[in-house]
């Protein structure tokens, strides 16, 4: 058996990791909506959404309701733009402030 020591290195390079891959995502969302803004294009595309959860619906169903909350709110979070819709304000439980998308 590992020792707890161990285990919270791996966790912490786990973290390293993931924050490392959420920037990257932000600078890569950024691109996308200033493209958008550029070409005269919203910035919320409900079909594409919709086929990027059909391409992550296996993994999507291993979350639970706070962890589809929390992914809902990175996407929300790094979509600088008016016209894309504020799911965390539409309601007061996690089931209605999650993309419904991810459901």
């Amino acid at each position: 058996m590992q020792k707890i020591e161990d285990l919270r290195e791996d966790l912490l390079r786990n973290y390293k990791e993931w924050f490392q891959l959420i920037q990257e995502r932000k600078n890569i969302v950024f691109k996308i909506t200033k493209y958008k803004e550029n070409n005269g294009l919203s910035s919320y595309d409900k079909k594409q959404e919709e086929r990027l959860s059909d391409k992550l619906s296996e993994q999507l169903k291993g979350l639970n309701s706070k962890e589809l909350l929390s992914l809902s709110l990175l996407i929300e979070a790094h979509v600088d733009s008016e016209d894309y819709p504020k799911w965390s304000e539409l309601g007061s439980c996690v089931e209605s402030m999650t993309n419904p998308v991810l459901k």
